[in-house]
């Protein structure tokens, strides 16, 4: 398996050690430079420095670490070439953007993929509907983790 972490900073860092611990071969992509370089050349692989001019064709899974405002166009650029999601929380910190949501639904329903999120005790209203179905709730608060770190 393959993945891609967008966003090199704490959480991005620790999501991709993780994978790297399960034997998963992980690329890195972040708009800083050095700190991309940085987390790739710690895990061993190589960073991906353009995900919107690349075909992401040898990527299973994308977990979006970047800043929350970058959240929806990252997983729309990677939906759109097939990949499955994780995105951190929240899903945006910008007005909610109908439109762009509607369309990674869309996109993710016709390419038969998924996307999970990491959230933390949230729903989510539009008007009166519910954004997203609700499959299955895991209640993590009380788990014990290894360390990762």
């Amino acid at each position: 398996m393959r993945a891609l972490v967008i966003g090199a900073g704490s959480i991005g860092s620790r999501r991709a050690r993780i994978l790297k611990s399960l034997g998963v071969n992980v690329v890195v992509h972040d708009t800083d430079v050095g700190r991309e370089k940085t987390l790739a050349d710690e895990l061993g692989t190589y960073p991906l420095r353009h995900i919107n001019t690349l075909r992401l064709d040898h990527i299973d899974l994308v977990l979006i670490c970047s800043p929350a405002s970058d959240h929806l166009d990252a997983a729309i650029t990677c939906a759109e070439q097939d990949c499955y999601l994780f995105i951190e929380k929240p899903l945006s910190n910008l007005p909610l953007d109908k439109d762009k949501l509607a369309k990674l639904t869309q996109t993710l329903q016709e390419r038969g993929r998924w996307a999970l999120m990491g959230q933390t005790f949230l729903m989510v209203f539009l008007g009166t509907g519910f954004v997203y179905s609700v499959v299955r709730v895991i209640d993590l608060a009380r788990q014990k983790y290894r360390d990762w770190e």
